[in-house]
């Protein structure tokens, strides 16, 4: 980071704010603000995750990110797939591949017997966008 207010870099920034400075800005991301529009949790992740080595410590993100899902449970996603689903368990180490349970496919039709499938063992499918729980 910038080391602010003393342009401290690296190994000087003490490691609580090394720690702290990207947890803080993940929670100013994501929260609703007068001033600023709020991301959703996978946009943050992925913001927080891109600037691991510029402006956080890499090491600090790497761990913060392996705990912080980008695609927390009830969330709506398509999958590459077309087909929609719900998120609906997150496995720890692999929280950026959760289970979703796809309910509709990929015309929107909902599916009579809806599926679970992990993103972590299925590598063909993969999260496209989150979506708004489609309306019947």
């Amino acid at each position: 980071g910038s080391g602010y207010p003393r342009g401290l870099a690296g190994e000087d920034i003490h490691i609580y704010s090394r720690i702290v400075t990207p947890v803080n800005v993940y929670d100013a991301l994501i929260s609703k603000r007068p001033y600023q529009e709020s991301m959703l949790p996978h946009q943050a992740y992925y913001y927080i995750r891109g600037k691991a080595g510029i402006l956080f410590d890499p090491l600090v993100v790497e761990k913060f990110l392996d705990i912080v899902a980008p695609y927390p449970i009830g969330t709506w996603v398509k999958l590459n797939s077309g087909e929609v689903g719900l998120v609906t368990s997150i496995k720890p180490g692999k929280v950026a591949y959760p289970e979703v349970k796809i309910f509709y496919d990929n015309n929107l039709k909902p599916l009579k017997n809806p599926t679970t499938i992990s993103l972590a063992e299925n590598t063909i499918l993969s999260i496209d966008e989150v979506v708004e729980e489609p309306s019947e």
